[in-house]
Order: structure tokens, then sequence, then C-alpha cells
């Protein structure tokens, strides 16, 4: 099969940044500048659309082919254009994405930063006025206007469209032939990145996932448009209120919420300490007995206020199709740096707020209903609690959703031969035991479980999630603090909970440092493989470039690009910053290393068993975590929650012994499971 390398070069009216990708296909102002192109190793050609409106021959040959692979970066971006503008409709196998292929081996989306890290020459890297001549050509050029004093808003806005320009090869012709150039030079790139990046995890059962992946994608999260609406305007009003008894309360002199510092230098006047403006901060404060009423409240408003915002609502109605009121392009395959688990776009599905309001379904009526001021004294949490019954099935559809039960405790414990673990995991799936939170108490304390209080389990809740991965007092504080444990706890005594935890679960903590073992000692003797216990590591070339891998048990790979030892025989890599984004080197350890392969593990059940839900019935329209968002036809009996919950729970022959658990619902709006 041949292989044609594309990259396009649009202009439209709409804000791609801001409206997502889909949107900006759809857009009636939406047109094709340039194609470059070019066939397996030939020299890159360049369709000027605005110079010929018919295709080349040769162009319109290699996308009707069937046997010609399409290779883009972002392809998901290039494909909607291609099907949307162009109004051809290339089969779906046939399109491969050098973005996807460099998530899959731990490198950045980018292409300027890929470039880098894969040592292209400069002259293969982007010109460095791409992004100038994007803005020039691909975006209309409007004023630096302000509305005068003597003119309406409508006559404004007429001034300011009358001043929008938009620049051509006609009135800019150097620059289009810079910018005829910066295309071609993206192919170059774009062909020479795929041939340096392994394949290693983008092919077979991997690549079919990625096409899987599309096809959610393409399908889209129906949306409630009119919730989205109404929601942002009660929280709108809200916030209005609150600013406004916040002002009355100081004298106006603090007028909103969000004004930090002068919130702060308000409440030291009053002859209160406070130390920062966190959340944790405000609740601390609230716990106090002695605070002035009028402190109180502002704190009660802060708190109050900053419950959620409109951002959400409005990013909602900003990406959804007009027409059909779906979100498209929600979803990022192998988003998250070498685990591989989907990552959020535009509406970021995996940060929505987790509603405090137990039944969602009545709040969002009472929203629509405009009766929510009557039946909820908190409007600022209805808001926070309905983000997630935005999204919503369409007449005569149902949402079928399911979530793993504790995916990761179990993964972990099935990773490190935590045999005690794994038991109770079994005994309480099967209605015989205590769920795994008491049981990390008892152990920890050795106080029989049955004994264990309400308590007393919280704090095994927060040991299971804080010293898994070989966290110690800062881990349990910041869990702690979520749940509301520990507060008033000393670093000692948090310390006689860690090596009580730590005793308790011998065959995890031994793993975290062979896994240590293992990884560096693969970095010392390269291409030889080492093994702790299910999986192994090993040091690989792949052209001029080196990685350290992990082979796990479904038989991918976690990537650790450019791996290397400290002189005291620390394990360092090279890797995307998840907060800065910025390409930087990071530190690992045995702890480190096992929340990797157990967030991976977790990753490659779920993505084990989408095949398994799609084939059931179930249209898998988003994964969030470790729960898949399924589309149906109402009143459909083979596709209830029952159903999803065997279709997700199929134990691949690699996970033998893993006690796999999911539970599902059903419902018209999406909620929390």
């Amino acid at each position: 099969m041949s292989t044609l390398y594309l990259d396009l070069e649009t202009y439209s009216e709409a804000d791609l940044s801001s409206c997502g990708a889909w949107v900006y296909s759809r857009h009636p102002s939406t047109e094709v500048l340039l194609i470059a192109y070019a066939l397996d190793d030939a020299p890159v050609r360049v369709w000027d659309c605005m110079a010929d409106p018919d295709m080349p021959d040769d162009l319109a040959r290699h996308l009707a082919d069937p046997d010609v692979v399409l290779v883009a970066h972002n392809a998901q971006f290039d494909r909607w254009i291609i099907e949307n503008v162009l109004r051809i409709r290339p089969a779906l196998p046939r399109w491969r994405c050098t973005m996807a292929k460099a998530y899959t081996v731990g490198l950045p989306g980018k292409l300027e930063q890929l470039g880098a890290a894969l040592g292209l020459a400069d002259d293969l890297q982007k010109l460095r006025e791409g992004a100038r001549l994007i803005r020039l050509f691909s975006m209309p050029q409007r004023p630096r206007i302000r509305r005068r004093q003597d003119e309406t808003q409508e006559e404004f806005e007429a001034r300011y469209a009358a001043q929008t320009t938009r620049a051509t090869a006609e009135t800019h012709p150097e620059d289009w032939d810079r910018f005829r150039e910066y295309a071609v030079r993206d192919v170059e790139s774009l062909r020479e990145i795929d041939r340096r990046l392994p394949g290693w995890n983008y092919q077979g059962e991997e690549l079919a996932l990625w096409h899987l992946d599309q096809k959610i994608n393409d399908r889209g999260l129906p949306v409630d448009l009119k919730l989205a609406r109404l929601a942002a305007e009660l929280c709108d009003a809200e916030q209005d209120r609150l600013n406004a008894e916040l002002s009355e309360i100081t004298d106006g002199a603090v007028t909103s919420h969000s004004r930090r510092d002068a919130v702060m230098a308000w409440i030291r006047s009053r002859g209160v300490n406070i130390k920062g403006y966190t959340k944790a901060d405000i609740s601390g404060l609230l716990e106090r007995s002695d605070l002035p009423a009028d402190v109180r409240r502002v704190l009660e408003i802060r708190q109050e206020a900053g419950r959620t915002s409109t951002a959400k609502y409005v990013a909602f109605a900003r990406v959804a199709d007009p027409e059909d009121h779906r979100i498209r392009g929600a979803f990022q395959y192998a988003g998250a740096s070498r685990t591989m688990r989907w990552s959020g776009r535009n509406v970021q599905p995996q940060n929505l707020p987790r509603p405090t309001i137990d039944d969602t379904d009545t709040a969002a009526e009472a929203v629509l209903s405009g009766t929510a001021e009557l039946l909820y004294d908190n409007l600022m949490e209805v808001g926070a609690s309905v983000v997630r019954s935005v999204i919503a099935a369409p007449k005569g559809r149902i949402l079928v959703a399911g979530d793993y039960s504790n995916i990761e405790g179990r993964v972990l414990a099935w990773l490190a031969g935590e045999e005690w673990k794994l038991q109770a995991f079994r005994d309480f799936d099967a209605g015989i035991g205590h769920d795994i939170y008491k049981q990390a108490y008892s152990r920890t304390f050795g106080v029989p479980v049955e004994s264990v209080t309400a308590d007393q389990r919280q704090v095994g809740k927060v040991e299971e999630l804080a010293f898994g991965y070989q966290g110690s007092v800062g881990a349990f504080r910041q869990f702690g603090d979520a749940f509301g444990v520990g507060k008033d706890m000393t670093d000692e005594e948090i310390l006689v909970f860690v090596r009580g935890w730590r005793q308790g679960h011998p065959a995890t903590v031994s793993w975290w440092y062979e896994l240590e073992e293992a990884a560096v000692r693969a970095v010392r003797n390269p291409g030889k493989a080492f093994r702790a216990r299910k999986v192994t590591y090993k040091v690989q070339r792949y052209g001029k470039n080196v990685w350290l891998l992990c082979r796990l048990p479904s038989g991918r790979f976690l990537t650790y690009f450019a791996p290397r030892l400290t002189h005291d025989g620390r394990l360092q890599y090279e890797g995307l910053d998840q907060k800065t984004r910025r390409w930087v080197v990071e530190d690992s350890y045995g702890g480190k290393l096992a929340e990797n392969c157990t967030q991976a593990v977790a990753r490659d059940l779920m993505a084990a068993n989408m095949p398994h839900v799609e084939r059931a019935g179930f249209e898998i329209i988003g994964t969030v975590h470790d729960e898949i968002i399924t589309e149906v036809p109402e009143g459909s009996p083979a596709h209830g929650a029952a159903d999803l919950e065997r279709a997700m729970t199929f134990i691949p022959p690699w996970a033998e012994g893993m006690p796999l658990v999911a539970g599902a619902y059903t419902s018209r709006r999406y909620r929390k499971g």
C-alpha cells in the first residue's frame, strides 16, 4: 500500500480555538486554501485552491484509491475538512494520525515540539513564521477599534464589519509564496516524523481502537442547549445577587467575591487572620466558633459563589453543532501521557464537576421550568450539580453509562500479587465480604473488620487513595483534605497510618522496589530485559532515539523517552509536563512506575472491552476516566444497565484472575453513576 501525506490550510470566520474542529469545518465561511501532499517519497506538491478551483487529478485519484493510506497530523481536523468542505469521504480505516502515534509513545502532540524531541533538522521543522502566516491568511483581519459614545451597538458592529478585511495572494503576494513554502515544509516534517515514530502502540488492535475513537468522536455527545442556557442565566443572576450582598456587608469595599486581595484585606480589617483564599482556607476558617457574623457571611458567600461558573455552559453552546446539538471531538485518544488514557478537548468531559445534589434529574427539570428558586436554597449548588445533566439523549434515545468499580485498586493488587486483597475484592463482589476501605483500616490497625466505624472507613478510603503508589504524609493530607480526614493530625500520627498500611501490603511494597530495580537495570544494560512480576523493562533504540519500554500484560508498552540515570542512580526521562505542557526532564521511582503501570492496565482493560460493548449494540459516545458512556434506542430490551455491565466485564486472556466489576445506569441525562 502507498501512503499519502497531507496538510491542509484553511480560512474561516469561525474561531477554531473557540468552537472546535467540527463546528469550524461546518461553518459556511470555511474553505480550503492550500493542500500540500506527497505520495510516499515523491516531492511535495501543493494545490493552490485559490488559484485553481479544480483539484489536481493525482490528488483526486489518491483520495479515491482504497489502497492509499492517508496520513495527517491531527488527522481528525483534516478528515473533517475533507468530508465537510470538499465533500469527499475516504473510508475511516484508511486514515492515520501522527499526533496520535506520538501520544502512544509518550511524545508531545504539537508538531514543533515533536520535531524538536525527535531531533529533526531545522530545515524540516515548521518555519518560525508559520504562526504569523496562519494568522494572516486563515483568519479575518479584524480592526482594533472601540465603540464611540455617539453610536449604537448596531452602528458599531456595522463599522467593525466594514473594516474587517481578508488577506489573499493578491493583497500579500510575497507572504502567500511563503505560505505555500510553509505548507510544503509541513508535509516534509510530517513524513519524516512518521518515519521516526515507532509504531509499537499504533498497530493491530490499538490502531483499530483509534479508528473506533474517531467513530466515537464522529457520533458526538448530545447536549441540551436549553438547559445550558437557563443554567448559565441562573448562575449569573445568583452571582450578581451574592456580589450585591457582599458589597452591602462590606460597605462597598468589596464588590465581587472574585477580588481575592480585596476580600482578604477586608477580613483582616475585621481582626481575622486569613492565610489564603483556597477552598481549604475558607473551610478551615468557617469551622471557628469565634468568627464575627459579617466575616462568616462573607466567607459563606465566597464558598457559595465559587461553587461554579457559567464557563462550562458557555462551552457547551459554543462547540455544539447548531443543527443536531451534538459536541464532536470532545475526546483525545491516548491524550494522557504514557498510560494512553483518553483526555478531554473543548468542554473537557473529564473535568465536569461531580454533583452534590442526589437527584440531578429533578434539579435539571427545576432549572428548565424556572422553579429552582422555589425548591432549593443554594442555587449555585444547583448550577454546579446540573452541568453533567446538559449531556442528554435526544427524543427516542437513552443514555446507558457504566463505571468500573475501584479498578485502580483491583489492578494494583493484581499486578503486585496482593492475594489477600484480590480475595477481599472477590468476596465483596460475591456479597460475602466487607468493602476494601474497611479492610484497609482493619489491616492497618489490626482490628476486626466488623467493628470498623463509618469514620474509620473514611480513613481507610484515604489510605487506599494515598498510599498505593508509595505516598506518605503529603499524599495523606492531600486526599484527607478532600474527604475531611486528618485535619488535626500531626505528621507523626499520619506516619503510623503509613507504616500500618505498608505492613498490611507486603506484596505491593516489595513490587515498588522491584519495579525501580528492573527499570534501572534495563537502563544500565540496553537491549536486555528485566522482569518485575507481570511487567518487563527493556531499553530499545528506534532510529536515532532511545526509549525505556515497559511491556504490560496486554502486550502494549509503557514508553519513557531518552531514559538516563543520575550520578546517584536515580531514573530520569524526558516527557511533557502535564501542567505546564513543557518538554522537561522528569524523575521517577518505584511508586511512580507502579502508578503508571496500574493506570495503563486499567486503561487496557477498558480498551479491550470497548469492542465488546460495540458488538453488543451499544453505541459508545465517550469515555470519562474509567466510565463508558453509550447511547441506544429508548426501550430497547437488550440494552439495559445489566446488559452493559456484562459487555464491559469481559476478562481478556492476559488478565486472568482479575476481579473486574462494573456498575451501570440508564437515564436520559448523564450523571454520577
